[in-house]
């Protein structure tokens, strides 16, 4: 492989600073590499992998090619490495070590609009973007956050997609996790404290309790499609429900559950902002819940501390 820099005689120290720094990063056995490529090339030719698919394939090779040799390679050491990382419900106390590690080492950081600013705090330099997505409201198509993550990682940053609560629980870090595999993309999940949890927890509310609820079930509240099936599933007062995303919905879920045999007077609870200083909760009985105050400008009760 021949790697060529010239300034055509306008710059000589620059393009030795360049050739320097290009030493640098190519690794010494670079001639393996161009063999192991080679090699992969002619056999994907032969059999009609399409080319969309080739660059995947070469990174397993490479990684393969140490492997064979006994060494570890760290993760990202060949490209970008992306972390799909859970921010719990909001207080930064409330991270995983490994989190916090993984903001503060991040050169891209993803996060969703639920992210507290404190948790963003605990980055280091790194760039930062919006892509959450809020209901009634613009936002970024999943399959542009998959591009994001993919050109961050092929360009070599350690790229941190950041998800409130737990990245697998109603946050599509698996179909994140997917796209990354497809695209050969090195990746690890970093789990959160999940808000379908803590959130009720942090406003003295457990999920189970003896003689109560032996067991609670999680389900996304934005759209009936996407709740009603386990709702009509659920003997009426078995278990704890927990509604995430199911604030501009809670009328219509009331109203089913109360159709469905669940008593007018079955506790019920709103819980806003857990894990920050903003945190508000509303408790009451569901068949108040339709009409329960859920806004910073209507007085609630503030959550224990």
């Amino acid at each position: 492989m021949t790697i060529a820099v010239s300034t055509e005689g306008r710059a000589p120290a620059l393009a030795g600073l360049l050739r320097e720094a290009l030493e640098a990063a190519v690794p010494e056995d670079v001639e393996a590499w161009v063999d192991v490529a080679r090699r992969l090339r002619q056999e994907q030719r032969a059999t009609g992998v399409p080319m969309a698919d080739r660059r995947p394939l070469l990174l397993r090779a490479l990684n393969r090619l140490y492997a064979e040799r006994g060494v570890e390679v760290e993760a990202g050491a060949m490209s970008g490495f992306v972390s799909l990382v859970g921010a719990g419900p909001g207080d930064p106390e409330l991270l995983t070590l490994k989190a916090a590690r993984r903001l503060a080492e991040a050169d891209l950081v993803l996060y969703d609009a639920l992210v507290s600013p404190e948790i963003l705090d605990l980055t280091s330099g790194a760039q930062r973007f919006s892509v959450g997505k809020r209901a009634g409201r613009p936002s970024i198509a999943q399959e542009t956050i998959h591009r994001l993550m993919i050109r961050g990682a092929t360009r070599g940053k350690r790229v941190v997609r950041l998800k409130c609560g737990d990245p697998f629980v109603l946050g599509r870090g698996g179909e994140e996790a997917l796209a990354l595999a497809a695209a050969g993309i090195a990746f690890e999940v970093v789990p959160g404290l999940t808000t379908a949890v803590s959130a009720p927890a942090l406003s003295g509310i457990p999920v189970t309790h003896r003689g109560l609820a032996s067991g609670f079930a999680v389900v996304s509240g934005h759209a009936e499609a996407a709740y009603r099936p386990v709702l009509d599933s659920v003997a009426p007062g078995s278990l704890t429900l927990v509604i995430l995303m199911g604030l501009a919905s809670r009328a219509a879920i009331a109203r089913l559950l109360i159709s469905r045999g669940w008593f007018a007077a079955t506790p019920a609870a709103i819980c806003l902002a857990a894990g920050t200083d903003r945190a508000l909760t509303w408790i009451g009985a569901l068949d108040a819940l339709g009409t329960a105050p859920c806004r910073e400008h209507i007085p609630m009760r503030r959550a224990p501390s």
